[in-house]
């Protein structure tokens, strides 16, 4: 929560720029790059945790650093999203993100209702989490935030997914495991299968409903017009669709993947710099050596 400055760079370290930087005594708190590459979302306080008010969004173009838009938070205020905006994602379209509202009084954490904030600079409320739009804009996949499972400790997750035809909105399918939350993934290269995951929810003698506990193992499964089957191998499968962006860390000898980008937020072995480096590779090329990065798209 202290960063200061969003850096672009190559991968071998060369052509390093700033993109934003927070202004004086405040915070950049979070970002999310565009689907096909050129444009960042931001989120950042102009008082780190002191007046919230003066929080605001910005897009930016990656390859030339102008700005493009600047939303202030009384907009998000506007459509009773208290707090600063925090950028979750982008939507399928590549010109809208998600955005909650993370609040620093009343104990902080994360805020709902959500909200859609666009290159135009838009707000509207959103009741629907964020549309996953699938290649050739075939399906779209969403949950709702009514249907959720409240987890073991703060938060909750979604019990549903729904999918849809991306042109009409027409219903094809929904995705509700019993006794699960399930979170989406990624659609293949194709458009026509969904990559999903499904935790088991556990009953807590304190707690009057089974809940989720975070970090419990994922089951992950694929969603096609043929039907619901199971992933024995998730790095296979991602090797498979992801080919020469697949990432691997090795760790000790041992390949271990990263699973970008379905987790790209945490690239290190366990124990971080506390252990020797690890290798970074990506499509099967040794890149260097790292004790913890953070990979967030790809550009080209």
């Amino acid at each position: 929560n202290l960063e200061k400055r969003l850096v672009v760079a190559n991968l071998d370290g060369s052509g390093m720029r700033t993109l934003f930087a927070a202004p004086a005594g405040g915070v950049l708190t979070s970002f999310a790059v565009s689907p096909d590459g050129t444009t960042v979302a931001v989120g950042a306080e102009a008082e780190n945790f002191v007046d919230q008010s003066l929080a605001f969004l910005v897009f930016v173009d990656i390859r030339t650093g102008a700005l493009i838009r600047r939303i202030e938070q009384s907009s998000f205020s506007d459509v009773g999203l208290p707090g600063t905006p925090g950028v979750t994602r982008w939507l399928g379209d590549g010109k809208t993100v998600r955005v909650v509202g993370i609040a620093h009084k009343g104990g902080g954490g994360v805020n709902r209702p959500t909200a859609i904030a666009g290159l135009d600079g838009s707000v509207r409320r959103s009741v629907l989490a964020d549309e996953q739009v699938s290649a050739k804009e075939l399906f779209k996949v969403s949950f709702d935030d009514a249907d959720l499972s409240y987890s073991c400790g703060m938060g909750a997750a979604p019990r549903r997914l729904t999918i849809a035809q991306a042109d009409s909105g027409q219903v094809v399918d929904s995705i509700a495991p019993e006794g699960y939350v399930v979170s989406t993934a990624r659609w293949s290269q194709d458009g026509m299968t969904l990559l999903f995951s499904k935790f088991a929810l556990v009953s807590k003698p304190d707690r009057p409903s089974p809940c989720y506990e975070g970090g419990g193992p994922a089951t992950w499964q694929t969603w096609s017009l043929d039907g619901i089957r199971d992933v024995p191998d998730l790095p296979a499968l991602l090797r498979q669709w992801d080919g020469p962006r697949f990432i691997d860390l090795i760790c000790n000898g041992t390949p271990t993947p990263m699973e970008y980008p379905l987790n790209p937020a945490s690239l290190q072995c366990d124990g971080g710099s506390n252990k020797p480096p690890a290798t970074l590779v990506i499509g099967g090329k040794p890149i260097d050596q790292i004790h913890q990065a953070a990979i967030v798209g790809f550009i080209d």
